[in-house]
């Protein structure tokens, strides 16, 4: 049995779907807290070729945005990684330093600005991407065979939405208690 076998167990999948306007905000509130745990226990990298969850959305958003021409400030950098990701700069270097050793990458130092490095995929690293692209392809295609494209977009849609006011809650939250000591 799978990871996620266990976990989407029928007494969970029902209780994920009994949840109803007239539960007390405590229980609805376990619930979503439940549900987030079950989304972050999905793990896409264990599917993909040679790449984690997290260099796939390096590489593609390298891909999407851009490689390093060495010339001019297009590109992606160290700094739009960490914000498209989410993650301190630290972070998206250790990402990187990784992709490297793998051979995936080139970090490159702006001949303009040295404190700015850009990254530039190696041969490698683009075919990677594309085998890895065509997982991604298949895994999205079967999700929305089963539940429709239009589901998954307002899927993605409130999830983004969910993601952002519970950031800003957190944020809230943790201000009011820093200033209430």
């Amino acid at each position: 049995m799978t990871y996620c076998e266990v976990i989407l167990l029928e007494p969970v999948q029902r209780q994920i779907n009994d949840i109803t306007p007239i539960e007390p905000e405590e229980v609805q509130a376990a619930k979503l807290i439940n549900t987030m745990h079950i989304f972050s226990k999905i793990n896409i990298g264990t599917v993909l070729g040679k790449l984690s969850q997290t260099e796939y959305l390096v590489i593609y958003f390298v891909r999407k945005h851009g490689e390093y021409d060495g010339h001019c400030n297009n590109g992606v950098n160290v700094t739009s990684l960490s914000e498209v990701l989410g993650v301190s700069t630290p972070a998206v270097s250790r990402i990187l330093r990784s992709l490297e050793e793998k051979g995936f990458i080139r970090r490159i130092t702006n001949s303009k600005n040295r404190r700015e490095t850009y990254i530039s995929l190696t041969d490698t690293g683009r075919q990677i991407y594309l085998q890895d692209r065509e997982t991604a392809s298949l895994l999205y295609k079967a999700v929305e065979e089963k539940i429709g494209k239009d589901e998954v977009r307002e899927l993605v849609r409130l999830s983004l939405s969910f993601n952002r006011i519970m950031c800003e809650e957190i944020e809230r939250i943790n201000l009011s208690r820093t200033n209430s000591i």
